[in-house]
């Protein structure tokens, strides 16, 4: 699988002309962090979490990758956030919690690990927002 993206993005930046986007230096270290928090961070604490946790809780917890963001990057004033998305965010987060425990509030290693490895990509992908205004995404890839 991983020879057919190389392939596919291959031929897509030799289409576009985009080679010399690799002689960018600068965002190098930016498209180094992000692959650190999206490709192995992240997927090694979910993979410590699944071992950890049931499958069923794991699937409703990676659905909040999202509201982390709104949070993260919201409160920190990075991205502009409405009170509708601050609505939203906090029925998320309430909704996940009701289905993921939905007899007592009974918390896990493996659950609390998967809620922090939420919290990497979202890093990873401020880094790749800011490499993309210097190269585009098909060269980050």
């Amino acid at each position: 699988m991983n020879t057919f993206a190389f392939i596919a993005f291959a031929s897509l930046m030799t289409w576009q002309r985009r080679w010399k986007d690799r002689t960018c230096t600068s965002v190098w270290p930016l498209i180094f962090v992000n692959s650190l928090c999206n490709g192995l961070v992240y997927y090694a604490m979910v993979f410590v979490e699944t071992i950890m946790s049931n499958a069923g809780n794991a699937a409703i917890l990676l659905l909040l990758e999202a509201p982390f963001a709104v949070l993260l990057l919201g409160g920190s004033g990075r991205d502009k956030v409405t009170r509708q998305d601050m609505i939203g965010t906090a029925l998320m987060i309430g909704s996940a919690a009701m289905v993921a425990f939905p007899e007592k509030w009974q918390w896990n290693n493996g659950d609390l690990l998967l809620i922090f490895a939420c919290i990497p990509p979202i890093f990873g992908n401020v880094c790749s927002r800011k490499a993309r205004k210097s190269i585009r995404a098909v060269s980050i890839m």
